[in-house]
């Protein structure tokens, strides 16, 4: 609730008291209301450390350096969801296993990173546990 919280009061800020809001002139509700979405969902899974986190992401062959989980996971899933889809593998099973374009070979290399970044955060979460002077044992979250 406090991240809810907090993300509309970044919103009353953000948006109340200028004449253009956004950089369209307008507030992309949909797309805010997404991240706090998102936001809300990883803080339940992975605690607050989530926010700062950051996946190594490649987009188009170039790095994208500095994204978000929450973004990296958006993209992710497009990606997939995208896949799932392709003509080749709704009629034949045998496309399932591999990577048809270079964007399924992008995504792979992502997942990959995403895995290695959340059993980082899994093995620092399970390290400061484990630290008899950890003040945030009791914390419940899904990560461990």
């Amino acid at each position: 609730m406090s991240a809810a919280s907090s993300k509309v009061n970044l919103w009353r800020e953000k948006y109340a008291n200028s004449e253009k809001p956004g950089p369209e002139g307008y507030m992309r509700l949909a797309a805010e209301v997404a991240d706090l979405m998102v936001e809300a969902t990883l803080i339940a899974v992975f605690s607050t450390r989530c926010l700062t986190k950051e996946v190594p992401f490649v987009w188009e062959g170039q790095p994208c350096p500095g994204m978000k989980l929450g973004s990296a996971i958006k993209g992710i899933g497009k990606v997939t969801t995208n896949r799932i889809y392709h003509p080749l593998r709704m009629m034949f099973s045998a496309f399932d296993f591999t990577d048809l374009n270079q964007m399924e070979r992008e995504n792979s290399v992502n997942m990959e990173a995403f895995k290695t970044v959340v059993n980082d955060m899994i093995r620092e979460r399970r390290a400061e546990i484990e630290d008899p002077a950890c003040t945030t044992k009791n914390q419940v979250d899904f990560l461990t």
